[in-house]
């Protein structure tokens, strides 16, 4: 039977999803916190 070697696919296949979805989400949240700052410089002086 093949059983791990797919298992491990899988599971390989996933921890690449959720990795690029963080990563994503870390940029995404980067980008915000950026144009906010830059919002808050820009109406503060």
């Amino acid at each position: 039977m093949m059983w791990p070697a797919c298992a491990s696919a899988v599971w390989h296949l996933l921890c690449r999803a959720l990795c690029d979805a963080f990563e994503v989400l870390c940029l995404a949240a980067f980008v915000s916190a950026v144009g906010l700052w830059a919002g808050a410089l820009g109406k503060g002086g």
